[in-house]
C-alpha cells in the first residue's frame, strides 16, 4: 500500500468500526502510543483504550441494559474534550459508533465540533459472523451458534434480511450510506483489511493522521483474541442454565460480565489453543453474496478506499459442510471457568463493607450509608443471584 495524504489540520477522525474489524488492535495501538503521537500533535481522545460506554450510549436510539444515563454524561465530557482540542488531528475510535443512524451521527459530529472524517474498517462477512457470536456469548447470550446463524441469514418473502439490526450495524453498504449522509462521502474512508497483512490497518491510520510509519503497532497484552469453540460452548451452556434457574440479563452483567473472563489472559493461565468457532459452507456462500454487493457499491464510492475489495470474499470450499459444538473442554479451562463463576457468585453475595461504603460516601460528599442489614431486600437479591450462579454451574458440571 502506497502512502496516502493525511487529513486536513484540525480534523476529528471518528473510527466507527464495526466490531470484529481490528478495532481493539487499533485502539490499543493508539492508546499505547499517546506520547509519541503527541509529538506530532495527534491526540487520542479519552483516557482509556476504548471509551465504549459513552460512545455507544450516544449512538444508540435507546439505552440498552448495559448502559445508563451516566454513560451519556460521560459522553458530554468526552465530546467537550474533542471539541476543545487544538491538536492537529484528534481521534476517537469506538465500534459503538456503528449503532448510529443519520440523526444520531449528525448529533455526534455536531457535538465534537470541527471537521469530521469517518473511517470504516471491514473484513469478510463470513469471518465476522462467528466472531460476533462469540462476543455475544461472552456478554451473556445463551443462543447456540447454529441458531444464531439461521437468524442472521434469514430472509423474508422479498429476499431481504430479517435481522435488520445486525446488518444495519455490520453491513458495509449501510455504514457507508449513513456516514456519507452525515459528513459527505469525500470525508469517509473505507479500509478493507488484508488477511495476509495485519499491519495494513496500522499503516492506513498512520497515513491518515500524518505520523511516521511504525508509530502504531500491535500490542499483544491488549489484544481481543477469540476464545476456542469448546470454552465458548461451556460459557454458553452455563448462561442457558443460569437463565433457566431464574437469572436475569442484568444479574449476569453485574456478576459474570464484571469478571470479563480476563483471567484467561493472565500469566500462567491455560493456553487457549483449541479450534475456534467456524461457520458451515452455506454461511460462507451467503456471506459472499452479501460481500459481492458491498464490492459493487464500492465501485461508485466517492470517498477514500484503502485495501483490496476482493479481500471481502472467502473461498467457500475451505469451509466444512456442517459444524457442531465440541463435546469436551480442556480440564484446565474447565477449572478456570468454575473459579470465575464461583468467584462471581461469591462477590455478588457479599454486602459492601462499612469501610467501602464510608469511603464512597466521602468521595461523593455525602454521609455514609450503613451496609445492608441481614434480611434486607438488597441482601436477599444478592443471595438469590449467588444461588442461581451456583446452581447453574452445578447443573453444567453434571450435564
Amino acid at each position: 500500500m502506497g502512502r496516502i495524504d493525511p487529513v486536513a489540520d484540525g480534523t476529528r477522525i471518528l473510527h466507527v468500526g464495526p466490531p470484529k474489524t481490528a478495532t481493539t488492535s487499533i485502539q490499543a495501538a493508539f492508546h499505547a502510543s499517546r506520547k509519541e503521537l503527541a509529538k506530532h500533535s495527534v491526540v487520542y481522545a479519552g483516557r482509556t483504550r476504548h471509551s465504549r460506554a459513552p460512545a455507544t450510549a450516544i449512538a444508540m436510539e435507546k439505552l440498552g441494559v448495559e448502559f445508563s444515563r451516566a454513560a451519556l454524561e460521560q459522553w458530554d465530557v468526552l465530546a467537550q474534550e474533542i471539541r476543545e482540542s487544538d491538536a492537529r488531528v484528534t481521534v476517537l475510535s469506538s465500534e459503538g459508533l456503528s449503532y448510529a443512524n443519520v440523526e444520531r451521527g449528525r448529533r455526534i459530529v455536531d457535538q465534537i465540533g470541527g471537521a469530521a472524517h469517518v473511517v470504516i474498517t471491514m473484513r469478510p462477512a463470513a469471518r465476522m459472523v462467528p466472531s460476533v457470536w462469540q462476543q455475544r456469548v461472552r456478554r451473556g447470550s445463551d443462543q447456540p451458534l447454529d441458531a444464531w446463524l439461521e437468524q442472521v441469514f434469514d430472509r423474508d418473502a422479498a429476499g431481504e434480511f430479517t435481522a435488520t439490526h445486525y446488518w444495519g450495524r455490520f453491513g458495509l453498504d449501510r455504514l457507508v450510506a449513513t456516514w456519507s449522509d452525515v459528513v459527505g462521502a469525500e470525508n469517509v474512508t473505507v479500509v478493507v483489511l488484508d488477511p495476509s497483512d495485519h499491519d495494513l490497518a496500522y499503516r492506513a491510520f498512520e497515513d491518515l493522521v500524518g505520523v511516521p510509519s511504525g508509530t502504531l503497532s500491535h500490542v499483544a497484552s491488549l489484544a481481543n483474541e477469540s476464545f476456542p469453540f469448546a470454552e465458548l460452548e461451556t460459557i454458553r451452556q452455563f448462561n442457558e442454565l443460569f437463565y433457566a434457574a431464574g437469572g436475569t440479563r442484568k444479574e449476569w452483567l453485574e456478576t459474570i460480565r464484571k469478571r470479563g473472563f480476563g483471567e484467561f489472559r493472565q500469566p500462567g493461565s491455560p493456553q487457549l489453543t483449541g479450534a475456534k468457532a467456524d461457520v458451515p459452507r452455506w454461511v460462507a456462500e451467503q456471506a459472499n453474496d452479501v460481500a459481492s454487493g458491498w464490492i459493487e457499491a464500492l465501485r461508485t464510492f466517492e470517498g477514500r478506499l484503502i485495501g483490496d475489495p476482493a479481500h471481502l470474499l472467502v473461498d467457500p470450499s475451505r469451509y466444512p459442510e456442517t459444524t457442531a459444538p465440541p463435546e469436551t473442554v480442556p480440564i484446565s479451562s474447565a477449572g478456570l471457568l468454575a473459579h470465575i463463576m464461583f468467584d462471581a457468585a461469591r462477590r455478588r453475595g457479599q454486602a459492601p463493607s462499612a469501610r467501602t461504603a464510608k469511603k464512597a460516601a466521602k468521595a461523593a460528599g455525602a454521609p455514609a450509608s450503613p451496609s445492608p442489614a441481614a434480611g434486607s431486600p438488597v441482601r436477599a437479591r444478592a443471595a438469590g443471584a449467588r444461588r442461581r450462579l451456583v446452581r447453574a454451574w452445578a447443573a453444567l458440571r453434571g450435564a
